[in-house]
């Protein structure tokens, strides 16, 4: 290794390639080697010895360079195709991982329900896209508030059973994650996670539940996850198709 100073814990790092390059984020601890992990979302990290140095990451990094943009192009593989949402007639949405038809109704008061192989939107005949997009949005959102209201309890006896206890959970609209745990170990739920199954949504409350105990991605957080939920891989491979929300 590199005689050079170390940078802090918990640092980004990026490595330039002839014709890439490839950012990262370095997590430090106690172990003999490294580890690399390449996320849903196409995020690197580098699991490293507390005392590894820049330059001997940065090795590291390029020397698994093939495989880490392998992963990159096969996660990409599962990113949404579809278009962008235009609330109209005919627009295919998804609910617990099920198909439905948006079907727009012009004699109601911008409110929706799921009828058959539907989600009806009704409205007044003078309303626009807009009334539409929000009664849509509303509608997820008081799914998501049953949906995870009634699968948090036995996730949450899961937990109990690690000396975990109940923290606060809200929903928060997230761009680009399904989940979240703040510092002060409350955890965030984006309502849009209900187009996934339910088998998913579990697996993201009981991910974010261990975050509560073990904040970040190391050896002792997949240690509990692991003990938890044994088929979590199984879990998250199939959220992985129900993007846009793709990292934890």
């Amino acid at each position: 290794m590199s005689t050079r100073k170390p940078k802090a814990p918990g640092e980004r790092r990026v490595v330039k390639l002839e014709q890439a390059s490839i950012e990262f984020h370095v997590v430090r601890g106690d172990r003999a080697r490294a580890r690399l992990v390449v996320r849903p979302g196409g995020q690197v990290e580098v699991r490293v010895p507390k005392e590894a140095s820049d330059d001997w990451i940065d090795d590291v990094v390029k020397r698994r360079r093939r495989w880490i943009l392998r992963q990159q192009v096969y996660f990409e593989q599962f990113r949404p195709r579809e278009p962008e949402r235009r609330y109209v007639n005919g627009e295919t949405v998804r609910y617990l991982g099920r198909q439905y038809t948006l079907r727009i109704r012009k004699h109601g008061q911008g409110k929706a329900h799921l009828k058959g192989r539907y989600l009806e939107v009704c409205v007044r005949p003078s309303d626009d896209l807009e009334v539409v997009r929000d009664a849509v949005q509303a509608w997820y959102r008081s799914r998501a508030e049953e949906v995870i209201a009634r699968r948090a309890e036995p996730c949450l006896a899961l937990m109990h059973a690690h000396g975990i206890e109940a923290p606060t959970i809200r929903l928060l609209r997230m761009t680009r994650r399904w989940g979240s745990c703040t510092g002060k170990g409350h955890v965030l739920l984006n309502p849009y996670l209900v187009i996934a199954p339910t088998d998913c949504v579990d697996y993201v409350l009981v991910h974010e539940l261990c975050h509560v105990r073990h904040p970040r991605h190391d050896e002792a957080f997949y240690r509990l996850l692991t003990t938890v939920m044994p088929d979590w891989p199984r879990r998250r491979r199939r959220l992985e198709k129900y993007g846009p929300f793709l990292t934890l």
